[in-house]
């Protein structure tokens, strides 16, 4: 995020609309603080997972999506996987042996025309016995502000609304 808001400052200079960026800034930080605070109270534990034509990669802390973690304040389900911009391949046996309270599910396969849809890939009989799906708490993020466009005001801002549904 820190690098993120510096790419916003050097924007707002070149175009001279600092007064602009920091009402944004403002209004975007304030979305994660109470994101932050109530995913932090939570005891629910996520799991960030990238579907790719039937086959998923995991992300934690430090990692590409980490800020889910870091920044926005969900336990992670697992503090040990691999630190990757590609994230650590698991099986569907890994997840339900993690048994993540909340999936957050990224379709790489629609963001970049693929055949094979996360929710066909994700919903499957292993899945189908963790909390996340018992409980309604896979939640699929739009594939373009996440995989291809997520730098921006507005599509971070989007990211904000959309992890917190999770919380709902």
């Amino acid at each position: 995020m820190a690098s993120l808001e510096e790419n916003f400052k050097l924007l707002a200079e070149i175009f001279e609309k600092e007064d602009v960026l920091d009402a944004k800034m403002k209004e975007l930080k304030a979305s994660i603080d109470e994101l932050n605070k109530e995913a932090s109270a939570s005891d629910s534990k996520a799991l960030i997972l990238l579907a790719n034509e039937g086959k998923v990669s995991a992300f934690g802390p430090a990692s590409r999506y980490g800020f889910v973690h870091d920044v926005f304040g969900f336990k992670a389900v697992d503090e040990n996987l691999e630190v990757s911009q590609h994230g650590q391949s698991v099986s569907f046996e890994y997840i339900l042996e993690k048994n993540p309270d909340v999936l957050f599910v990224i379709d790489r396969s629609a963001a970049i025309g693929g055949e094979v849809g996360a929710k066909d890939t994700i919903e499957n009989e292993l899945v189908q016995k963790t909390n996340a799906y018992k409980n309604g708490k896979i939640v699929y993020l739009d594939a373009v502000n996440w995989y291809i466009a997520g730098n921006g005001i507005a599509s971070t801002q989007s990211m904000v609304e959309e992890v917190n549904a999770a919380l709902e």
